[in-house]
């Protein structure tokens, strides 16, 4: 119960994207033992789990309310580069494209010599708008550039989320062999991740191979009973 070991605990939980648990686990710190650290760490927990209740809240098809619930999400951003990506991520992920795009491009115009870290983190929310060529664009120009370990790790995830989504654009266009040779590298990168698998199982589905595509989807579903992306 000591403050340090709670908070690398909480940093832990916050690591993997369990925001219910980081938030206990924080929450055993008092409040007049935390630091500075700690109160921002609170403040990214409590952004992630306000803009997740917004994205299900857009699921069950109440997408003012979600988006209302984002607007009162921006005050905890501080313009803070990281807490903008998340506030539009989420505003991708609820419909409003054009807004969470326009929030990461101000981040850069704001910066005249943007980070690499600050591009990698627009070509996040740009790959989840489903524009490929320009995230694309910034993964090249970031290759081989020297990175922090944040900066690599976020390298490393959009390089893996720019396959699988390319993967399944291919699949869409019924160009299964590319489709599967895009693919091919994020299986072997991660190979029991949920993504990844759930596009290879997609993948069987178009070409008529449903048994298959059961076999990968059925333990997927299992394993990530509320995740809304995995779909056939």
């Amino acid at each position: 119960n000591q403050p340090d070991a709670l908070y690398t605990s909480t940093l832990l939980s916050a690591e993997l994207g369990e925001w219910k648990k980081a938030e206990e686990t924080l929450a055993r710190i008092p409040a007049g033992q935390r630091t500075a650290d700690m109160n921002e760490l609170g403040i990214d927990i409590a952004l992630h789990k306000q803009t997740d209740i917004a994205i299900e809240t857009a699921r069950r098809g109440q997408r003012p309310e979600a988006l209302a619930l984002l607007g009162r999400s921006e005050a905890m951003t501080r313009q803070k580069p990281e807490r903008l990506a998340v506030l539009a991520a989420a505003y991708v992920e609820v419909g409003a494209t054009q807004q969470g795009l326009d929030i990461m491009q101000k981040v850069l115009d704001n910066n005249p010599n943007p980070t690499v870290d600050q591009k990698l983190l627009y070509a996040n929310v740009l790959l989840k708008a489903n524009h490929y060529t320009e995230a694309g664009d910034i993964l090249r120009e970031v290759q081989g550039k020297p990175l922090s370990e944040t900066g690599r790790q976020r390298y490393d995830d959009l390089i893996y989320l720019y396959r699988v989504k390319q993967a399944d654009a291919l699949r869409e266009k019924n160009d299964l062999v590319a489709a599967y040779d895009m693919l091919s590298p994020a299986l072997a990168q991660r190979p029991n991740d949920a993504m990844a698998v759930g596009a290879l199982a997609r993948m069987y589905a178009a070409s008529g191979n449903s048994k298959k595509a059961m076999e990968l989807y059925a333990p997927l579903i299992q394993q990530n009973p509320n995740n809304a992306r995995l779909q056939l």
